[in-house]
C-alpha cells in the first residue's frame, strides 16, 4: 500500500513527456485493459500527445511520487462529464496509486464518469473504494460520481 511518508502530487503534463505516455500506453497489461487493444505507433501517439496537451477540454496529468513519475491521468470533458482515463507504471502497481492518482485527478472536477472492462479488477476496485456508483454493468462497467 502506499507509503505514509511518500510525498504525492499531481503536475501537468509537457511535450517532455510525450515517449514517457508511449511508454506507458504500450505497456502489454494496459493494451489489455484499453478497448482498443493495438499496440500504439509512435508517430501516431505523438500527433495524439499534441493534440491533447493542446486541447482546452482536456487535462492531462503526470502522478509525481517523490521525483519519481509513476502514472498518468487524462481528463476530457464530454457532455458536462470528465471522462477519466489513467495508468499506472508496472514498477508502481498494487501500492495505491491508483487510487491516489484518481483522486488527486478529480479533486473539484465535479461530475466524473469512467468506463472500465468487468475483467479489470484493479480500476473497478479504486472507484468502488472512491465512492463512485456504479451504473453499469456487463462487459464495461460504467462509474459515475457528482
Amino acid at each position: 500500500m502506499l507509503a505514509q511518508t511518500q510525498s504525492t502530487r499531481l503536475r501537468s503534463a509537457i511535450a517532455d513527456d510525450c515517449e514517457l505516455y508511449f511508454v506507458w500506453a504500450n505497456d502489454e497489461s494496459v493494451r489489455e485493459q484499453s478497448f482498443d487493444s493495438r499496440p500504439i505507433v509512435w508517430a501516431n501517439h505523438c500527433v495524439w500527445f499534441d493534440r491533447m496537451l493542446s486541447d482546452p477540454i482536456v487535462k492531462m496529468s503526470v502522478l509525481m511520487v517523490d521525483d519519481n513519475a509513476v502514472g498518468q491521468i487524462r481528463l476530457t470533458q464530454i457532455d458536462g462529464w470528465w471522462n477519466i482515463s489513467y495508468s499506472i507504471d508496472a514498477r508502481y502497481r498494487q501500492q495505491g496509486f491508483g487510487q491516489r492518482i484518481v483522486e488527486l485527478g478529480v479533486a473539484g472536477m465535479g461530475r466524473c464518469v469512467a468506463e472500465v472492462k468487468a475483467e479489470n479488477v484493479a480500476s473497478n476496485r479504486v472507484f468502488a473504494s472512491l465512492g463512485f456508483e456504479q451504473f453499469c454493468l456487463g462487459e464495461v462497467v460504467t462509474w459515475r460520481q457528482g
